[in-house]
C-alpha cells in the first residue's frame, strides 16, 4: 500500500510539473516558483516573447523591405530590441528565472506569413503588424511601470517606455507612409 502512494503521489508530481513545461520555450526552476502565478512573472515571459518576435520581425524587415525607411526601421529593431531583452534578462536571473528562448507559436505564424511576401505587400504587412505589435507592447509596458509589484521590474517597464513609445511613433509613421503610397 505504501509503495502504491509513493508511486501515485510521484506521478501526481511529475504530471503537475509536466503541465507547468508544456508551455514552449517557457523553463520552471527553483527561483521561478517565487514569483509563479504573479502579474510581474507573467509580464517578464510575455515581455520576452514579444521582445524575441520584434527582433525577428526587424531582422526580416532590414532583409525584405522595399521600403528604405522600414529597412532601416527593422535595423533599429533588431538592436534596441535584443538590448531590452538582454536587460530583463539579467533582472531576471537575480530572481533564478529562465525566459523563453523562443517567440510564440502565433508569432511565429505571422513571421512564416511575412516570409512568404514581397515587394509593397511586403512592407504593408510587415509595418501593420509591428504597429500593432507596438500598441500592444507600450499598453502591457505602461501598465507594469504603474502597477507592477517589484519594483525592479516596475523600473525595467518605466525605462524601457520611452524607447517603446519612441518606436511606436515610428512606425505609425512609416505606415502611414506606406498605406498612402
Amino acid at each position: 500500500m505504501q509503495a502504491f502512494l509513493r508511486i501515485s503521489l510521484g506521478a501526481l508530481f511529475l504530471a503537475s510539473f509536466s503541465a507547468a513545461q508544456d508551455k514552449p520555450g517557457i523553463h520552471l526552476d527553483t527561483g521561478s516558483e517565487q514569483m509563479l502565478g504573479s502579474a510581474d512573472k507573467s509580464f517578464a515571459m510575455d515581455a520576452a516573447q514579444g521582445g524575441l518576435a520584434e527582433i525577428q520581425f526587424g531582422k526580416l524587415a532590414a532583409q525584405k523591405a522595399a521600403n528604405p525607411e522600414l529597412k532601416e526601421f527593422g535595423r533599429q529593431m533588431t538592436s534596441d530590441h535584443t538590448r531590452l531583452n538582454e536587460k530583463l534578462k539579467a533582472l531576471v536571473a537575480r530572481e533564478h528565472m529562465t525566459l523563453p528562448e523562443a517567440i510564440a507559436a502565433k508569432d511565429q505564424a505571422t513571421y512564416d506569413m511575412l516570409s512568404r511576401l514581397s515587394g509593397s505587400a511586403f512592407d504593408k504587412a510587415c509595418a501593420e503588424e509591428m504597429l500593432k505589435a507596438h500598441q500592444i507592447a507600450v499598453k502591457e509596458f505602461t501598465r507594469e511601470a504603474k502597477a507592477g509589484k517589484d519594483s525592479n521590474m516596475r523600473n525595467f517597464a518605466s525605462d524601457a517606455l520611452l524607447l517603446l513609445q519612441q518606436h511606436l511613433d515610428k512606425i505609425r509613421s512609416i505606415h502611414l507612409q506606406i498605406r498612402t503610397s
